[in-house]
């Protein structure tokens, strides 16, 4: 039984006649597909892609305003990322131009991987940038079906804004007053940042992997937080918690190397695990 738009089966026994008229059918159908169906798919692909391009040719860099869901698209190198495994990777990647920092969440671990992007390459990010407990992300890319899938890639060569982009600058935070509504300080939110000379005063009792854990400790007479995110994954979450298992409170006196956050309040982020902390000789 033959349908002039579909084939239910055939029987190769069939006649010269209807065999002729089978074939026919399905050059037709063929012809239908590659003529019209398929142009218009590429169409709407070009279209798709050409704002995608003309949104990130567009952009300045990572400069943004605090509207929530306001999408961007922006260039950046790499400073940080959390474990870098199909467990973790979802969790995101923290990039910089200069002193401009921005933190991209949720990073579908198929893509991560299927790009394999480095600490220190150039990537192109895009996607809505909204206020999270305080910290300013960007929803870079996520499962399927997500309202807030985005872009993310390594730009072509020859990338003139790709190559624009400048070497992170790491920010000594000595001198700026450690205050959530210090607006300087917020200027700094993402960036690769060091602070000299903190002594620990508690916390370290209640690491535990898979936890959060805030270390509280002190910079003069003003409270620093360090919060030890979980995701950095469990191997440098334990090695880092061998370390704050030896501090001693109101003595143990170290400098930070790591990434400055605002979630929930103004922390420092020790991303480099063990690297992040360095004990005072």
């Amino acid at each position: 039984k033959i349908n002039a738009g579909d084939v239910f089966f055939a029987d190769l026994n069939l006649d010269k006649t209807n065999r002729l008229q089978l074939v026919e059918a399905g050059y037709k159908q063929t012809m239908e597909y590659f003529n019209n169906k398929l142009t218009n798919k590429k169409a709407n692909i070009s279209n798709i892609y050409s704002k995608i391009i003309n949104d990130y040719n567009t952009s300045d860099g990572i400069h943004y305003d605090n509207n929530t869901n306001k999408k961007i698209y922006t260039y950046g190198k790499i400073t940080a990322t959390v474990e870098q495994s199909s467990q973790h990777i979802y969790s995101g990647f923290w990039i910089q131009d200069g002193e401009d920092a921005l933190y991209c969440y949720q990073v579908y671990d198929a893509v991560w991987f299927a790009i394999e992007p480095q600490i220190g390459d150039t990537v192109i990010v895009g996607g809505n940038v909204a206020d999270y407990n305080g910290l300013m992300e960007m929803y870079v890319y996520s499962k399927a079906g997500d309202k807030k899938t985005g872009f993310f890639d390594i730009p072509a060569e020859g990338d003139e804004k790709a190559a624009a982009v400048a070497a992170p600058t790491k920010i000594n935070l000595d001198s700026y007053t450690w205050d959530k509504d210090n607006k300087d300080l917020k200027l700094k939110i993402s960036a690769l940042v060091e602070m000299t000379d903190l002594v620990y005063v508690s916390g370290a009792e209640k690491m535990s992997p898979g936890t959060a854990c805030d270390l509280k400790c002190k910079k003069g007479d003003v409270e620093v937080l360090v919060t030890v995110n979980y995701h950095i994954g469990t191997a440098a979450y334990n090695a880092l918690k061998a370390v704050t298992d030896k501090f001693v409170a109101n003595e143990t006196k170290f400098t930070f190397y790591g990434v400055l956050s605002a979630y929930n309040n103004v922390n420092l982020n020790p991303v480099f695990g063990t690297n992040s902390i360095i004990i005072n000789k």
